[in-house]
């Protein structure tokens, strides 16, 4: 493309197109997969409202958060539901679960 055509964008969804985004554009949605990305920096999702910096900056920050929580988890001893994955806290008693989420609506594992 021209230089005032757009730039070229690759879709973050593995094996999908590339695609012209004209100029001037945030948020765009790829033709094959129908997924949102940002034409800057290619997020998928787009992060609207917040600059391609500041969102890049909050996923290094945030990118251990899972790891960090699974640790806390092992730290207090608490274990996920067998069915849904929902973390649950034993407060006393045997080694049953009764999940309390949504899903499974205290079922008893």
């Amino acid at each position: 493309p021209g230089s005032g055509d757009g730039t070229i964008a690759a879709c973050p969804t593995p094996g999908c197109a590339r695609f012209v985004v004209p100029a001037g554009m945030d948020i765009v949605e790829c033709p094959v997969c129908r997924k949102k990305l940002c034409a800057k920096c290619g997020a998928a999702g787009g992060h609207q409202g917040v600059t391609c910096e500041a969102y890049e900056a909050w996923q290094r920050e945030n990118s251990g958060a899972e790891q960090s929580f699974e640790d806390v988890m092992a730290e207090l001893r608490w274990r996920r539901c067998p069915v849904c994955r929902a973390p649950s806290e034993r407060a006393s008693g045997c080694n049953f679960i009764q999940c309390w989420s949504h899903a499974c609506r205290k079922r008893t594992y």
